[in-house]
Parts: C-alpha cells; structure tokens; sequence
C-alpha cells in the first residue's frame, strides 16, 4: 500500500510539513515539490527526495525553521554527511545534528565563496582525543568537494567534528569547547603518569576519554558527584590500585578545583578502573607522587 503524505504547512517549493497514514508529522524534500501545492493536498511521491522524521517537536521546529532559507542542495549534502557518520560511528547522534550540521555546512559554503577560512585552535585536541570523529568529518569533506567542487583545510574537518561529538553528548550542548580541552588537561594527567606512548585509537583509552567527556558535560550543567551512601568498592579499588589511585587522586584534585564541584569515591571508583586497564594494557607502573 502507497503512502500518502498529507500537507500541512508548506515551507517554500521544496519542503513541506506532512502527516504520513499513521498521522506521524514528516518534513519532506524534494525540488519544486510544493510548488502550486496547498496545505491539505497530497504530496506527488515521485518529486520525494528526502523525507525527515523528526522525533523531537522543538528540533523538528527548528529545522522547519532554518530549511526555509538553506539551498536544498545544502540539506541533501548535509544529511548524505550525517547518514554516512551514523553507520561509521556506530554512535547515537541527537536529532539536532540535522540543525547544527546542515546550518554550519550552509555558512561555511557561504563563507568560502567570499573567501573567509576560519582557524580552529581545538585543531590539536579534536584530533588527538576524538579520531574517530574527525575521520568521519574529513570523509564529510571529501562528500562536500565530491558533490560541489568546494576544497575545504583541515581545520573545516575540526569545526565538522565538533558538531558529531556534541550531538553524541546529547541535546542542548553549547559548551563543546570547553568539554575538549578540560578532556585534553585530564588525558594528559593520565599520561603523565603512565609514562608511555599510548596508542589513542586503542578501546581503553577511547572508553577513558568518552567517559571523561560526559563527566565534565555534566559537570559543566552543575551536577555534583558526592556520594549518597558508603562505597565499598572505592575501599577495595585504593587497595587494590595504588598508583591508579595516586593518577585519579589528581585527576579528582584537578576537577574539584576547575569546576567548584565534589567528586565522591563512587566516580573515582570507576575513574581507577579506568587508568588501571590502562595501567595494565600498556605494562608500565604508574608512579605515585
């Protein structure tokens, strides 16, 4: 059975808002499809191009808002990059990846037509602590020049793979930057100690830094890590880590100092946990101070 697609708001001609059998809400695409089209009448399946659905009704909002005015080229290369990041990654990106990708690849088109190349400092830290991010954004460059001839640096990569880590992180995250270089300062604690060339595409040392990441997003929202009753496992993981601990002790130093915060036994626990797989995977003793 067909799919009829029902128009409820008409973005321009080449977007609309419909209302599928089973009345989900969809933004569909396609050139010209809304053109001499009213709101109530059914969209001609065979000018489809894409069809979103958006499962987020302040995403969905925000993305018919800014639709109305980006060239759909734009929104078609834009969600080719995001389709091919979701099956390289393997990662669940928040819908508002289609908003902040789709914009910023928009104005860096834009940008470039008048010859404006913007430098991005996290350049360094983007590739060293996320890799995996900032293959899949040189790929998107590769799409980006594929499809429109258009030769982006290196640093377009970063500002790209920015934007997957943030929808990684989850919605209603502005403070991006700060997550990537408190991450850095706390990778090279772990460093420090360890004392060894680590490979970071390795899975433990990934794990350490997505958990770090997430642990200061939430610290950046004002969450506190004080514990809410007896940790029987911190007492085990000290005596059982020394030298992990003497690392996470600093790490625990750092944050409570940067971020005015408490980081109970519960959160060193699994921070030892995380520098002992270390510790062990690369053979090296940690030093205590």
């Amino acid at each position: 059975m067909s799919e009829y697609l029902k128009i409820i708001k008409i973005l321009n001609n080449n977007a609309v808002v419909c209302t599928d059998n089973n009345n989900t809400e969809k933004i569909v695409m396609g050139r010209g499809l809304a053109f001499q089209q009213k709101v109530g009448s059914y969209v001609d399946n065979n000018r489809i191009e894409k069809i979103f659905t958006l499962h987020n009704r302040e995403t969905s909002n925000h993305f018919q808002q800014i639709i109305q005015d980006i060239p759909v080229e734009h929104i078609l290369l834009a969600e080719q990059i995001i389709s091919q990041a979701k099956s390289s990654l393997k990662k669940e990106l928040h819908d508002s990846i289609y908003i902040t990708l789709t914009d910023h690849i928009s104005a860096a088109l834009q940008r470039l037509t008048q010859n404006i190349v913007l430098k991005n400092p996290l350049l360094p830290s983007i590739k060293r602590l996320y890799p995996d991010e900032f293959d899949v954004a040189l790929n998107a460059l590769s799409i980006i020049k594929e499809s429109t001839g258009v030769v982006f640096p290196e640093d377009e990569a970063s500002f790209l793979a920015l934007h997957f880590i943030g929808a990684e992180l989850g919605p209603n995250n502005k403070k991006i930057n700060s997550i990537v270089l408190t991450t850095e300062k706390i990778a090279d604690i772990a460093i420090q100690y360890i004392q060894q060339d680590i490979d970071e595409d390795s899975i433990s040392w990934q794990r350490f830094i997505t958990h770090i990441s997430f642990l200061i997003q939430k610290l950046l929202q004002g969450q506190n890590y004080a514990d809410k009753g007896d940790v029987p496992l911190f007492d085990i993981m000290t005596t059982t880590y020394p030298q992990a601990f003497s690392c996470v002790h600093k790490i625990k130093s750092f944050l409570e100092s940067e971020f005015s915060c408490i980081i109970g036994k519960e959160e060193q626990s699994y921070l030892i946990i995380h520098i002992s797989k270390l510790q062990t995977e690369y053979g090296t003793r940690i030093p205590s101070e």
